[in-house]
């Protein structure tokens, strides 16, 4: 499939998406509820139309189009188009999502097909070469999917159906017959069974060499995005449901495999392939979202596993474990919670019957005993985190059960070739010795008991003298039988022989491989070789030895596990090549044979044509690179577009177009012209008293320009410091506090400082002239602002600021002439718009000397009256408005002014949520030294620490707590022009 290919089902598979949605949407239409069917039906037509329509364009565009990103921008044109169209004609919440799970559910109504993928290899002891096929089967537990199906149309639905949108719940319930028999995609983990299940065989030759089950995680993972008791438990409840389908479908695996031989035992491994424990935990934090969290997925698949392993174990005991009381009330009906309940009636949910004999019996099969475990293995080279506890804690336990099950596996043919009096005759007696020390050795581990470094090394000591005994032994069986050629009955007891052995070699290699891996395991820079995958793989050789069944499953069992399926199937061929299982100290040889053997699993594209089964078009592995060995040579070309490719599975979310952002950008223009002052202007006496003569000041209710009229301009920063401590502080006695009072008034707002809240709302005409919006030049704006007021007033240890803009003028654009404005002024004691904003500064005291500096936003008002209203949607859009840009910023600036002189306060460092700045004589000495030498402390340090203030959630409570006192007033009245609207009076203020 080519790259063009690629984009053209992609394309297709979204188109099916959307003739699936025109044709189950019901209520959801903008149509009038008495429209007749006949014109429901024309219209639904008419848009099936121009979907194809739309999509027949997009493959017209694809062959003109020369990149990926430039073809990707095509699908998300169209996808756009799509995603609009459903905007415009349905009442869907979010369009672009009702697409793409419409497009997922059109994936799982048409289904999978069973598909194979052939190679060859040069063999390495023989003249003929290998062919390699490998086989997916789509399989389903639709008996048991059904059975959840059914309860959709009773009164008690289930917690998942009810979370789905209405036009969800109609197509899965009257599609549920057909719909239960398909495999579920990857990507559609809202619903539950096993996603993404199949069966997958290796042959070598013909032969079966390796075959498991592979899937997406047993978890449904989009109830980790929901909070509360309730989504817990039915994600637990799932989950249990999933399990029990494990293990019903291998025991019909199984079954169907040995047709009516000898079968004593079902060994079912849950194995599952996941990402580091930090690695995951910040990935689904920073970077995606709870259902991507694979420490959160992972314990819970361990907490079924668990009830199910007692379950098995122990099924005529009561269920009163931990977690007794959940169980009790998700399986089972009021009146069966009245009575004793036993771990049989639970597995009984899933017909699962527990017999006397331990054993349990499933459909018409006959009884037959069950071990279910689990292991988890860290596949992503993030494992340079190292291996986390709490997802690996149990592998120690399950792999002693593994073990045991081997020992009884073991157990079972020695005592069928010990029953056979012809083939006993072969068995010598320093076979007899090795088979009992091995099973000695074994036996400990079949209750599980936890395996030590000291135990492993007894079983691997075992393991070896009895595989080189067997393999003597059946060297000389091949010599007698051609010695004996026309002997019948001892060619017919060799063959027995070695039928009831033929798998024991490669049994026992792969256990010795698997314990002799090193415990010290899981970081990058020690693991070139991924210990993980060749333990994962040697357990998946195991079980299939032992005729047990191996489940491998990932988040979406598609990336990671594509990547162990290539892995478990290239050390099945390896075997064939060496006759043992790849080990983790290999010579220089063999390892490259190995990574040779997997990079042809790999680039065999049977992983890949997996994945597009599960979205058409993105056909590739995400991030193959991030789980393949570190020293396997790599094609990064080849590994980048199949990573492009895999990404088309979950295109970015699409909004509805709204106008562009203006407001941000205007804000960044703000900050950048606030930047260039702070490098250019030095802050000291120039910049505080022209900021002072210049402006319209009042404190405690006095005009600062009247006095300034009849004393005089200050004549330096002294005198000025003077006046505001003689007229803003005559009341306070503490000097020592109004010190620090000052300095704050004086350094925080002034010319070479910040302005405050609304100062440059409006102050640019350019910035004004929007419509609603918010393109330019279309409605006309107010002109520059004509009277700007700044009051500070002081009482009771706290300094309050405010700040009055008032907008006399503005400008209509000419109805017939678009580039003619009038200009149109208000009356000398009338506006059109005005701000206002309050801010406090509180000093407390501390107990280690200094004070505490408190801020508070305690108002923000915009005010219109007149033609000013055709603003008012720039400060009270529904989304992020301006007005409410202005606060946040403003908040941030005031936090970072604060911090500006601190001395222990470091470059870039964000503010912390519970620390308070503590203003001392070191701040003072601070603020002083960079007064009189500007040069001393560089001024971007300050811009640095607004930035991350501005962009730092940590400020969001005290952003919200602003806004709560923040309004936008329409003043109805022009009479009330002169009044601060919506305001409460400042202290001394006018």
């Amino acid at each position: 499939m080519s790259e063009l290919d690629s984009f053209g089902c992609r394309g297709a598979s979204y188109k099916e998406g959307m003739l699936l949605l025109l044709s189950r949407l019901n209520k959801e239409w903008r149509l009038d509820s008495n429209a007749p069917q006949q014109l429901v039906d024309e219209s639904k037509k008419q848009l099936r139309s121009q979907v194809e329509k739309f999509y027949q364009i997009y493959l017209i565009d694809l062959d003109n189009i020369p990149t990926f990103d430039a073809k990707e921008k095509r699908l998300r044109a169209l996808l756009t188009s799509y995603s609009q169209m459903l905007c415009q004609h349905t009442s869907l919440s979010n369009c672009f999502q009702s697409l793409c799970m419409a497009e997922r559910y059109a994936v799982w109504e048409k289904g999978r097909n069973a598909f194979t993928s052939e190679f060859t290899l040069e063999a390495q002891q023989s003249a003929s070469p290998l062919e390699i096929t490998q086989t997916e089967s789509p399989c389903t537990d639709d008996e048991l999917l059904l059975e959840e199906f059914n309860t959709l149309s009773t009164s008690s639905k289930p917690l998942w159906f009810k979370l789905l949108p209405s036009w969800q719940q109609n197509f899965i319930s009257n599609n549920k017959n057909e719909l239960v028999k398909q495999s579920i995609p990857s990507s559609l983990r809202c619903v539950p069974g096993l996603a993404n299940l199949s069966l997958h065989r290796c042959e070598v030759n013909g032969v079966e060499s390796l075959s498991y089950f592979r899937h997406a995680t047993q978890s449904p993972v989009d109830l980790l995005k929901k909070k509360g008791t309730e989504a817990e438990n039915e994600q637990f409840r799932l989950s249990c449901l999933n399990v029990a389908s494990q293990i019903r479908l291998s025991l019909d695996q199984q079954f169907e495999r040995n047709q009516g031989k000898d079968l004593h035992e079902v060994v079912i491994l849950s194995q599952s392939i996941l990402s580091p424990g930090w690695a995951a935990d910040a990935k689904s934090i920073f970077f995606t979202d709870a259902s991507d969290n694979d420490t959160q997925i992972y314990e819970a698949k361990e907490q079924v596993v668990e009830l199910f392993q007692r379950a098995i174990a122990n099924p005529d005991v009561a269920i009163s474990s931990k977690g007794a009381s959940k169980v009790k009330a998700l399986f089972f009906n009021e009146a069966e919670q009245a009575t004793t309940l036993y771990y049989r009636d639970f597995l009984a949910k899933f017909d699962l019957l527990a017999q006397p004999d331990g054993s349990f019996k499933y459909k018409t099969h006959p009884s037959i005993k069950i071990s279910l475990l689990s292991t988890n293995h860290p596949f992503n080279i993030l494992r340079r985190f190292g291996l986390h506890s709490p997802q690996t804690k149990r592998n120690a336990v399950n792999t002693a059960q593994l073990l045991g099950a081997v020992a009884r596996y073991l157990k079972n043919k020695f005592l069928l070739i010990e029953e056979n009096r012809s083939t006993k005759a072969l068995f010598s007696t320093e076979l007899f010795e090795g088979k009992n020390k091995l099973l000695a050795a074994l036996t400990p581990y079949k209750k599980g008991i936890r395996i030590s470094v000291k135990d492993k090394e007894i079983v691997v000591k075992s393991l070896k003298q009895f595989q080189n005994r067997i393999e003597l032994r059946e060297l000389m069986c091949l010599s007698e039988r051609n010695h004996y050629i026309n002997n019948k009955t001892l060619e017919n007891t060799v063959r027995l022989f070695n039928e009831s052995t033929k798998n024991m070699p490669r049994l026992l290699d792969a256990v010795q491989a698997l314990l002799s891996i090193p415990a010290s395991q899981g970081v990058l820079e020690t693991d070139k070789r991924h210990y993980q995958q060749l333990i994962s793989s040697a357990e998946a050789t195991i079980l299939h030895c032992i005729g047990g069944t191996c489940w491998v499953a990932c988040k979406s069992g598609k990336d990671r596990t594509g990547g162990a399926s290539a892995a478990y199937d290239a050390a099945a061929v390896f075997y064939v090549q060496r006759g043992r299982h790849p080990r983790y100290d290999d010579t220089k040889a063999d390892r490259a044979l190995y990574l040779s053997l997997l990079s042809n699993c790999h680039e065999s594209g049977h992983q890949q044509g997996f994945a597009v089964q599960n979205a058409p078009g993105a056909k590739g592995l995400l991030g193959a690179s991030l789980f393949l060995p570190g020293d396997m040579r790599l094609n990064v070309q080849k590994i980048k577009q199949e990573t492009q490719l895999a990404r088309l599975n979950k295109p970015k979310i699409i909004v509805r177009q709204r106008p562009p952002d203006i407001f941000k950008q205007l804000l960044e223009n703000y900050l950048n012209e606030t930047v260039k002052k702070l490098v250019e202007v030095e802050l000291g006496f120039s910049s505080v008293l022209a900021d002072w003569n210049r402006n319209d000041y009042y404190i405690n209710g006095k005009r600062v320009r009247e006095i300034i009229e009849k004393k005089g301009k200050f004549a330096n920063e002294q005198a000025l410091i003077s006046f505001i401590e003689s007229e803003l502080f005559a009341k306070e006695q503490d000097e020592d506090l109004k010190k620090y009072y000052q300095a704050l008034i004086h350094y925080s707002f002034h010319q070479g400082g910040f302005s405050h809240a609304c100062a440059f709302m409006l102050w640019k005409e350019s910035m004004c002239r929007l419509d609603r919006k918010g393109k330019k030049v279309k409605t006309g704006g107010l002109g520059p602002a004509t009277k700007m007021k700044v009051y500070y007033s002081y009482s009771k240890n706290e300094l309050q600021i405010k700040e009055v803009v008032r907008y006399k003028k503005v400008m209509i654009r000419d109805e017939y002439e678009e580039d003619k404005w009038e200009s149109i002024e208000k009356d000398k004691n009338k506006y059109f718009c005005q701000t206002c904003s309050v801010i406090s500064l509180t000093l407390k005291r501390c107990k280690s000397g200094g004070y505490k500096l408190g801020t508070a936003v305690r108002q923000v008002d915009v005010n219109f009256a007149g033609k000013g209203k055709l603003l008012e949607p720039l400060f009270s859009s529904d989304k992020k408005s301006l007005f409410e840009r202005i606060v946040d910023f403003f908040v941030a600036c005031i936090g970072a002014i604060t911090q500006y002189f601190h001395p222990m306060q470091k470059e870039q460092e964000a503010l912390s949520s519970n620390e308070v700045l503590v203003l001392n004589q070191e701040w003072l000495d601070n603020l002083a030294a960079s007064v009189s030498s500007p040069q001393s402390m560089p001024q971007k340090d300050l811009v640095s620490k607004i930035k991350v203030a501005y962009g730092s959630p940590i400020l969001a409570s005290k952003i919200d707590k602003a806004k709560r006192i923040c309004s936008v007033t329409e003043v109805a009245n022009e009479k009330a022009g002169g009044q601060f609207c919506g305001s409460p009076p400042l202290k001394g203020a006018n």
